[in-house]
């Protein structure tokens, strides 16, 4: 794989939650006179010209997460399914899955049928040979699958994740370490002659800090916590890495955030949020570690004005900031560029100004194709089930491509989607 390099520039400090609240106001416009709008317009129709050329799918990633897949209620079954048809129609290369004891593909989130009839214990390597999962894998199109991978535990409600809220037990940590090592020595075992990728991470490492500060743990605990999570993750990646040193197939260990000038801090009253002053998993967390990548959740990028310069600055902050804790392993496969986006996304309910989300999404397309960043994903293939906002997805309810969906065939494909395909109003 290619090296890559970073660029810089500066950014403000406004983030969008995509589950929680609606944006009212999305500045992705900057009016700064006619003539920069015009050399802007210029710059990006240039840009198009090349970019069905030059952009690789195989680093352009979809989101596949307890979604509403079309004619079906929300988590319906069969979304590993339905994603695998839209994969191939949109030409994406990579794809971004959980995988957990949560939620099966099959049955709603948290559902009391989740994995029924599958032996137990339930593991994550027993998960990743069901055939929903393990055919991903034989896809030959899919050039890498990311697994948002949580270690399975019960804790008498079925299949869950470890408890970090509280002190955890050796025992507990002893079988993260287990069940990690053996999915990554399955993955081996069975693919291990293809030339594939499976990055392995976390979800949003500060979104587990604050729900650990929130249920009254303490900074130290929330840290640590957080901390030996991720190192336990790595450790048993590389470990199982070694056992098979002749494998074609590349599986990489990383560490997610979602916070980078935002930082997390006490409310009056008690309650932790999200603010300008505090501290957060890339100052307390990562220094800690060591990891293959860093994936950056990238909401905080999204609501900027400039969505390219911020996107810049913070690919080039926290990859100067987390470089030195990069593994060999990493430095080998991603060279200087060792910064993901593990997510982006524009959703069909925020106040968009003309031309986005194409704009937007242009932005992060442009730093794959550039060498900026490896990979990126795009948040998410059908809309979200939960929360305020759920408009995200790149196909609607009645199956057809959405606004974000009709950018993102265009770069992949190079060409415009079917209109009859085509549920957003485009010139």
């Amino acid at each position: 794989m290619a090296h890559f390099t970073n660029r810089a520039a500066s950014v403000s400090e406004r983030v969008p939650r995509k589950a929680n609240a609606a944006l009212r106001k999305h500045p992705l416009a900057d009016a700064r006179g006619s003539v920069c709008l015009l050399v802007a317009a210029i710059a990006a129709l240039c840009s198009c010209w090349l970019c069905g050329e030059q952009l690789p799918p195989a680093r352009v990633g979809v989101y596949v997460w307890s979604g509403q897949a079309p004619g079906q209620a929300p988590a319906a079954h069969g979304e590993l399914t339905a994603a695998a048809g839209e994969q191939r129609r949109f030409g994406f290369g990579a794809m971004r899955i959980f995988l957990g004891g949560r939620y099966d593909y099959l049955h709603p989130l948290r559902s009391p049928e989740r994995f029924a009839g599958v032996a137990r214990p339930l593991t994550l390597a027993r998960i990743l040979a069901l055939p929903r999962f393990k055919s991903l894998l034989e896809r030959p199109e899919l050039r890498t699958l990311w697994l948002t991978a949580y270690p399975v535990f019960d804790y008498g409600q079925g299949p869950d994740e470890i408890d970090l809220r509280r002190p955890v037990s050796e025992a507990e940590w002893r079988r993260e370490y287990d069940q990690l090592y053996e999915a990554a020595a399955w993955l081996y075992a069975n693919f291990g002659g293809r030339d594939k990728v499976v990055l392995i991470s976390n979800h949003e490492a500060d979104e587990k800090l604050l729900e650990i500060l929130n249920a009254g743990g303490a900074p130290e605990l929330a840290v640590g916590n957080v901390a030996r999570d991720l190192e336990v993750r790595f450790r048993a990646v590389s470990d199982a890495r070694r056992k098979f040193p002749a494998a074609r197939l590349k599986v990489l260990s990383g560490a997610e955030i979602s916070l980078w000038k935002l930082k997390l801090a006490p409310a009056p009253g008690g309650k932790w949020v999200k603010a300008g002053q505090g501290w957060n998993a890339l100052e307390a967390v990562l220094p800690r570690l060591s990891f293959d990548f860093v994936s950056f959740s990238a909401w905080e990028i999204v609501a900027q004005a400039d969505v390219p310069a911020a996107l810049r600055a913070a690919l080039d902050d926290i990859g100067q900031r987390t470089g030195p804790r990069v593994s060999q392993a990493g430095k080998a496969f991603f060279g200087e560029s060792h910064v993901l986006i593990g997510e982006f996304g524009f959703a069909r309910e925020w106040k968009l100004p003309a031309g986005a989300p194409g704009a937007g999404i242009d932005a992060f397309l442009n730093a794959v194709e550039r060498g900026h960043v490896p990979y990126a994903v795009y948040w998410q293939l059908y809309d979200n089930t939960e929360g305020e906002v759920k408009g995200f997805g790149l196909v609607d309810g009645a199956g057809r491509i959405t606004c974000s969906g009709v950018a993102l065939f265009r770069r992949l494909r190079a060409a415009a989607p079917p209109a009859a395909q085509v549920s957003c109003a485009t010139k």
